[in-house]
């Protein structure tokens, strides 16, 4: 099954979802085969896709700054696959990507910076339990750019993440403390375009 529900408040957006089995999209259209300004839930089984729910409520703007998303209620399992595709903002110091159970409780902050905190052109991983950070994880290559559209994808395993990045680069990150379950993804300073989980 997929999304029950879409709310949006300000320039943060949240969005609640539900999968069993399958994959679900989530994308929004400004104007698109007759459909504007909708969020577009849907989910794909055995290539074969599902009945689109589109919601009215639709807190993005053409062309309009950075948009947070916090989406809740996932049910992302080892061996599943999390494709984010936004685009970074000009004049970006920073962008993130989140997942775990909670805002607290982080399997992997994900975060490219391009001058933020003494960082400069650096990936910064980390982890967070109970609100409290473990050790960065510090990538020195840096193929993102301001201005351009990003795809990322982050292959789920129970002892790592492996984050393959739009440039074909890749690496991984330690699961440092067991969840079953991710339920709870986020982004930070990045324009919200598609989100697919497989």
């Amino acid at each position: 099954m997929y999304a029950s529900q879409a709310q949006g408040a300000g320039r943060v957006v949240y969005l609640e979802a539900q999968i069993c089995d399958g994959k679900l999209v989530v994308n929004h259209r400004f104007d698109l085969s007759g459909v504007t300004n909708k969020l577009i839930f849907s989910w794909r089984e055995n290539n074969i896709c599902g009945e689109e729910q589109k919601e009215d409520v639709f807190p993005l703007q053409k062309g309009s700054d950075t948009t947070n998303v916090i989406i809740q209620n996932l049910n992302i399992k080892p061996g599943q696959i999390i494709e984010v595709l936004g685009v970074i903002p000009e004049n970006c110091n920073y962008f993130s990507i989140n997942l775990g159970q909670n805002s607290e409780n982080l399997l992997l902050h994900f975060q490219p910076r391009f001058n933020f905190r003494d960082t400069t052109d650096k990936i910064v991983c980390n982890s967070k339990q109970n609100n409290v950070w473990g050790e960065q994880q510090i990538e020195d290559f840096f193929p993102f750019q301001e201005g351009s559209e990003t795809l990322i994808r982050f292959k789920i395993r129970k002892d790592e993440i492996i984050i393959l990045l739009s440039s074909g680069s890749w690496f991984s990150f330690p699961v440092r403390f067991p969840m079953d379950v991710i339920p709870y993804l986020s982004l930070e300073n990045l324009q919200f375009r598609k989100l697919n989980i497989e």
